[in-house]
């Protein structure tokens, strides 16, 4: 393992920890580490223990999580922290302009605070209305339809995600499915225009409707046969 392999994955300790808002002093030493780590001339996996510990910025906790990664490939205490956000974290920190910072700001906002588009009329009966009712009570709605034609113009024009059945997906170029609506007799998908689908806020309202969604199964007992 390189360097800046090592160095990647200690920065990436201390962005999740800024997410969560973990001590300053906690964080800043783990990104001191990575940039050690990064600037060493010297191969880090090579070293020993005691050579790891006399660099600078690198003190007997992290020395030990490096000694981890070099002989496991991975570290317990990375991976428990990405284990408590949705699996799209590091892409959302890899995006251009988005920070720790701002993925803590979308992780911390009420997460039900987003505009999806609301049913009225028979729609309102449908599975993918009663699920996203919810897994997302208190989402905004900006408009209200009363049929799957006026739900696709309104996810078109923008005004939300909203569930479309697939059938419509497939003729709809400009559409983009985020994820199929469970427990449908049809197959719904929540939809959203192509331009959104980048956003880091759609993107993290979608990965809070999956995690809610997952969930929601993990508390209902499996039925008796």
């Amino acid at each position: 393992m390189d360097n800046l392999a090592i160095a990647r994955v200690l920065a990436e300790i201390g962005d999740l920890l800024e997410i969560k808002g973990e001590n300053p002093f906690k964080i800043r030493a783990f990104r001191n580490a990575s940039e050690t780590v990064a600037h060493e001339p010297s191969r880090i996996a090579g070293m020993s223990a005691a050579e790891r510990l006399a660099l600078p910025g690198i003190g007997k906790d992290i020395a030990a999580k490096i000694g981890e990664l070099v002989d496991s490939g991975s570290i317990t205490y990375h991976r428990e922290l990405l284990q408590q956000f949705p699996p799209t974290v590091l892409d959302l920190l890899h995006l251009q302009g988005v920070g720790p910072k701002t993925v803590a700001r979308l992780y911390g906002e009420e997460l039900n605070d987003h505009f999806v588009i609301g049913s009225d009329g028979m729609l309102s009966r449908l599975a993918p209305h009663i699920w996203l009712n919810e897994v997302a009570p208190r989402a905004k709605r900006r408009s209200t339809c009363n049929s799957v034609a006026n739900m696709v113009a309104a996810v078109k024009a923008g005004h939300g995600v909203g569930f479309v059945p697939d059938t419509f997906l497939a003729i709809e170029n400009d559409l983009v499915q985020c994820f199929p609506v469970p427990g449908c007799k049809y197959s719904f998908y929540l939809a959203m225009p192509e331009g959104m689908k980048d956003q880091p806020r759609v993107r993290v309202f979608c990965d809070f409707l999956i995690a809610q969604t997952n969930a929601r199964r993990l508390t209902i007992p499996p039925s008796k046969s």
